[in-house]
């Protein structure tokens, strides 16, 4: 049986979890609409095996889409600690 108190805390801690649900959803629509001129590059990237759509946004995220810096796919691999 949980005390006043504790059912109040408890409210409390459920409240900060709607408010921060509520943050990740506004967060997904900003990066969903962000990504919409990548749509093409992150359904390709979505395609490989251990890629879902998360991780394809950030690849073009932190890489970006021109490769021309990476003379291989080594130093691209190295470049991600990959390696």
């Amino acid at each position: 049986v949980l005390s006043e108190t504790q059912r109040w805390l408890l409210r409390e801690q459920l409240h900060k979890v709607t408010e921060l649900d509520e943050a990740i959803e506004r967060l997904d629509t900003k990066i969903a609409e962000l990504c919409l001129p990548f749509a093409r590059v992150l359904a390709v990237l979505d395609q490989i095996p251990g890629v879902n759509a998360r991780i394809a946004q950030i690849i073009v995220a932190e890489i970006g889409l021109d490769m021309s810096r990476f003379k291989t796919a080594s130093n691209l691999a190295s470049w991600a600690g990959m390696c």
